[in-house]
């Protein structure tokens, strides 16, 4: 689970200075697959801690 949770950090990072440089334009590619990527990672987790 730590593991998760690292990686779920490190998207939380990314995705923020995606939105920075893509200066906030949400539909930007790079900032979809990045939030596409995070919203898979949370579900990992929540599946994770109800089992």
């Amino acid at each position: 689970m730590t593991k998760v949770l690292s990686k779920l950090e490190k998207l939380r990072q990314d995705l923020e200075l995606l939105i920075k440089i893509c200066e906030e334009d949400l539909s930007h590619p790079f900032i979809v697959a990045t939030s596409q990527k995070l919203d898979i990672l949370i579900n990992e987790y929540n599946k994770s801690i109800t089992q």
